[in-house]
């Protein structure tokens, strides 16, 4: 992204140039992977988001659906537009699940929810932000393994798996004998993209 800071009536204004959306079926080379998880990092702490369109294909099937993510009545809409739609905000979740790991894996590290609020981490996220014991749990469990377990991370950004995918496998991978970690990760990682976290689970008890 790119990033430019402006004057306007006495207020700092930052703009965000980012490289934009696409479906996940082409998204396909690591370095566009990157790009569009910092997409959906930017539009997430976004106070106002200006989607650009392409002049000789403004109305693209995907361009209409980013666009209607957040203002869609669901009862209006065609079954297949449904579909749709909640497929890819389902994606957007992933990536941004990606990104709330990121940065909790900063904050724990720095322990900036105690300097700053007198709280570690998990109950910086129960007592402040009023998330469920379970799910602070699980962003922290996967978040503190993402040093070590980037392939993880990078699959998550993607949408490749989901939230509970990635908690399965940081966990397997941790109870796995040193030497075999990385293949247990790979493998499970290539797994987690067909199987439900569940099954997943199962299968990385048969391992």
């Amino acid at each position: 992204s790119d990033l430019v800071d402006w004057q306007y009536e006495g207020r700092t204004i930052r703009l965000v140039d980012t490289a934009g959306l696409r479906r996940k079926a082409p998204v396909q080379e690591k370095l566009e992977e990157l790009s569009t998880s910092d997409t959906i990092r930017s539009i997430t702490f976004a106070e106002v988001v200006v989607l650009v369109m392409d002049e000789a294909n403004a109305f693209e099937v995907q361009d209409q659906q980013i666009a209607g993510l957040f203002e869609r009545d669901p009862h209006t809409a065609p079954d297949i537009e449904l579909l749709n739609t909640t497929e890819e905000l389902l994606r957007l979740r992933r990536q941004i699940d990606a990104v709330i790991a990121s940065h909790l894996q900063v904050i724990d590290t720095r322990d900036a929810s105690v300097s700053e609020c007198g709280r570690q981490t998990r109950g910086w996220l129960v007592e402040e932000l009023l998330l469920g014991t379970e799910d602070a749990n699980r962003y922290l469990t996967v978040a503190r393994a993402l040093p070590s377990r980037p392939a993880v991370g990078d699959a998550l950004a993607a949408a490749q798996i989901s939230l509970d995918h990635a908690r399965v496998i940081v966990t397997a991978v941790h109870k796995a004998p040193a030497e075999i970690r990385d293949v247990v990760e790979k493998e499970l990682v290539k797994a987690a993209e067909v199987v439900d976290p569940s099954a997943l689970a199962r299968f990385a008890r048969g391992l």
